[in-house]
C-alpha cells in the first residue's frame, strides 16, 4: 500500500529545533492576525442544515479515492503549503470549504474535534506542545469532526430552551427523537439514565 502524502512532507513539529519551531510559529501567527474579522456575524440557526451533505463532504475513509479526497482537501486548506494549521485558520478554512459560515458560530466542535486530533501525539509517548494540526493527524481530525458535528446537532435539538444545559424534563421530552437515532431509552428508566449521564 503506497503512502498518499504531500509531494513534499514537512518535518514533524516535534522533530524541529527550537529555532525551527518558533519561526513557524511566528508565520502562522502573522498570517492568522486579520483572521477575526472572518469569524463575526456568522450565520445563527441550524435550521435545514444538510447534514448528510457535510458528511459526504467530509473523507474518512481509508480507501485510495479517500486518501486522495482528503489529500486535496488538505493542500486547499493548508493554503500556503508549510504542511500545518492553527486552530484559527482551520476554522476560516473550513468553513469556507464546506460552504458552512454558520459553523464559525459555535466553534466548539472544531475545536474539540482539533485538540482530540492534535492529542494523538500521547499514544505514541511523543508531548504534542505546538498545537498546530498536521498532515498526519488529518484523517482522525476529520473523523472527529464528523462526529463532534453530530454530537452537537443532537444536544442542539435536545435543548430546546437554548441555555446550554439539558434538564431532565427537556431529555425525557427527547426519548422519542434519541429512538430515531438508534438510543432507546425506557420511560421508566428515563431518570436513572439522565442521572447517569450527569
Amino acid at each position: 500500500m503506497g503512502c498518499y502524502c504531500p509531494d513534499e512532507k514537512p518535518k514533524q513539529f516535534h522533530e524541529m529545533t527550537k529555532e525551527e519551531k518558533e519561526k513557524i510559529k511566528k508565520e502562522l501567527e502573522k498570517k492568522d492576525e486579520n483572521i477575526e474579522e472572518k469569524l463575526e456575524n456568522p450565520k445563527t440557526s441550524y435550521e435545514n442544515f444538510d447534514w448528510d451533505n457535510l458528511r459526504k463532504k467530509l473523507p474518512v475513509a481509508k480507501t485510495k479515492e479517500e486518501r486522495e479526497r482528503r489529500l486535496n482537501l488538505w493542500k486547499k486548506l493548508n493554503e500556503y503549503g508549510n504542511g500545518y494549521m492553527s486552530f484559527k485558520r482551520l476554522s476560516v478554512q473550513l468553513t469556507n470549504y464546506l460552504d458552512l459560515p454558520l459553523v464559525i458560530r459555535n466553534k466548539d466542535p472544531i475545536k474539540l474535534a482539533f485538540d482530540a486530533a492534535c492529542n494523538k501525539y500521547a499514544r505514541n509517548g511523543i508531548t504534542k506542545e505546538d498545537n498546530l494540526l498536521e498532515w498526519m493527524e488529518f484523517r482522525i481530525f476529520l473523523v472527529y469532526l464528523r462526529q463532534y458535528f453530530e454530537y452537537w446537532e443532537m444536544f442542539q435539538r435536545v435543548d430546546s430552551s437554548g441555555d446550554h444545559k439539558i434538564s431532565f424534563v427537556e431529555f425525557k421530552n427527547a426519548i422519542p427523537k434519541m429512538k430515531e437515532w438508534g438510543v432507546e431509552i425506557k420511560d421508566s428508566e428515563a431518570e436513572k439514565e439522565f442521572n447517569n449521564i450527569k
